[in-house]
């Protein structure tokens, strides 16, 4: 119930940033975001140039994710880059709820953890923006929690999760530089 009431939120959250621009991208980063999806779309290959920001395009795990969205859905680059960044916010919760439980063993202090954690400023609107840091922070703490759970896990099932963590990181550094 409780992490159910947490993604909730955490959905509800991100319809505030959705009801600000519900048809297009409107924030800087949104714009520049776009143009690199758009540039994968149109010329069909990876690492082509973006003028408004150059690194943006050595780092596509957002855009790759967008165009494959929209290519297997017929949905636009906008419709596609919103679900993406609506479950990078889910992935988020959860993965911040579940490490914050596995660390204090209390699912009260987790819930108080990730609703702390929600009165920051840029989860409303930063996190929630298209732009890579909107996929690459859930990444974040997806590998902060399967790290978690490797070191209390059995050591007969610490092969998976190296697996699951080598595959994370992969994902992160080719969506973000830092």
């Amino acid at each position: 119930e409780r992490i159910g009431l947490l993604v909730v939120v955490g959905v509800g959250l991100f319809l505030v940033k959705m009801m600000h621009s519900p048809t297009f991208y409107t924030f800087t980063d949104e714009l520049i975001h776009w143009r690199t999806a758009t540039n994968i779309f149109d010329q069909q290959h990876l690492f082509g140039g973006n003028p408004l920001l150059p690194v943006s395009s050595y780092y596509p795990g957002l855009e790759i994710s967008t165009e494959a969205i929209a290519k297997l859905t017929g949905l636009s680059i906008f419709d596609a880059g919103t679900i993406i960044v609506f479950m990078a916010r889910i992935v988020l919760v959860l993965a911040l709820y579940l490490t914050f439980e596995h660390i204090s063993r209390s699912a009260r202090i987790a819930s108080l953890g990730v609703l702390i954690y929600m009165t920051n400023n840029n989860f409303v609107f930063f996190s929630a923006q298209f732009a890579y840091e909107s996929l690459a922070f859930p990444l974040a703490a997806s590998i902060l929690f399967i790290a978690v759970s490797r070191v209390y896990s059995p050591a007969k099932d610490r092969l998976g999760l190296n697996f699951l963590l080598l595959l994370s990181l992969a994902a992160l550094l080719i969506t973000h530089h830092l």
